[in-house]
């Protein structure tokens, strides 16, 4: 039986949004959801991914967090977006003198959601602190 994200379409104070420890620290995060930090990226998106939560707002992951996690949300109709000012995270960027980049101290801020609406509706609700 394939896992799908949940179908609500609006958030509301009846569902939950994971967040990791340094998410309300960077960024001030305005909604209704009830938000939980339940210690993992990969273990957040796969929340979104099962169901189990609307979205997830992550402030630090490195590539080896989301990678897997990202590629089993999108395949159970969920979706992403960069908070930074990249508009993808995959395909990765090589280096055009080396041909490689290296990520280890890179990270990939995002906001995963169950589905475009809920998506739209949250990044309105997200900004940066200063």
């Amino acid at each position: 039986m394939p896992i799908l994200t949940a179908s609500n379409q609006m958030p509301d104070n009846q569902h939950f949004i994971t967040l990791c420890t340094r998410t309300l620290s960077r960024y001030q995060v305005d909604t209704p959801l009830k938000p939980r930090i339940l210690g993992s990226t990969a273990y957040h998106l796969a929340a979104v991914a099962n169901g189990s939560t609307l979205a997830s707002v992550e402030s630090t992951p490195k590539l080896w967090d989301i990678a897997a996690a990202l590629l089993i949300l999108t395949e159970a109709n969920g979706c992403y977006q960069p908070l930074n000012d990249s508009p993808t995270i995959f395909p990765l960027v090589a280096n055009a003198n080396s041909g490689s980049q290296d990520y280890e101290r890179t990270s990939f801020p995002l906001l995963a959601a169950a589905n475009q609406s809920v998506m739209d509706n949250l990044l309105k609700t997200i900004t940066r602190r200063k």
